[in-house]
């Protein structure tokens, strides 16, 4: 996917300028500048298409369960608390909050990274999730999760991984549920 988000652009410069090129005659400056409008533009709706998917990845859309506010939100507490990444690194649970049914937890943890010069180099990751659960009027569990990752370094997806675990790990103790509207 990545190799194809550089190669678009690339090839929309050189298609444009060949055939804007053709029309107003070789060597036109004019064609140049039209080929570098049509390779931004299409740089642009490949960025936005990321940016848009990347959204959706770290703020999945909220999902109903069969099941009381109570009882996900103790089956949520319970996955932070079995899950270990790494060399033992667990989730800390910053808020877990009974009343509102609201658990903040936050998982922090090292990673190696190689740089340009093939050095390796120690590098931070922090990942912090936000999990809200309600009970919408027919008494079923609303989850509402957020993520919000940093990392040290160029890995900027180096989190994604345990996103997918944990979201992984959800689907396995309380199904896949259905979607839910924003309340």
């Amino acid at each position: 996917m990545s190799i194809l988000g550089l190669i678009k652009p690339v090839a929309a410069f050189f298609s444009f300028d060949s055939v804007s090129s053709d029309f107003l005659g070789s060597g036109s400056e004019f064609a140049f500048w039209i080929a570098v409008v049509a390779t931004v533009s299409c740089g642009f709706w490949i960025l936005q298409n990321f940016l848009s998917n990347r959204h959706g990845f770290l703020h999945p859309e909220p999902r109903q369960y069969e099941a009381t506010s109570k009882q996900v939100y103790i089956k949520i507490r319970e996955i932070l608390d079995e899950l270990a990444y790494n060399f033992g690194d667990r989730w800390h649970e910053v808020v877990a909050d009974t009343v509102t049914n609201r658990i903040v937890a936050d998982l922090r943890f090292t990673e190696e990274e190689s740089d340009f010069d093939n050095r390796t180099h120690r590098v931070q990751r922090f990942l912090r999730l936000e999990a809200n659960i309600k009970d919408d009027s027919a008494g079923r569990a609303v989850l509402k999760l957020d993520f919000n990752p940093r990392v040290e370094g160029m890995s900027f997806w180096a989190c994604d991984r345990i996103i997918s675990e944990l979201m992984a790990a959800i689907e396995t103790q309380l199904g896949r549920g259905s979607a839910a509207s924003v309340q």
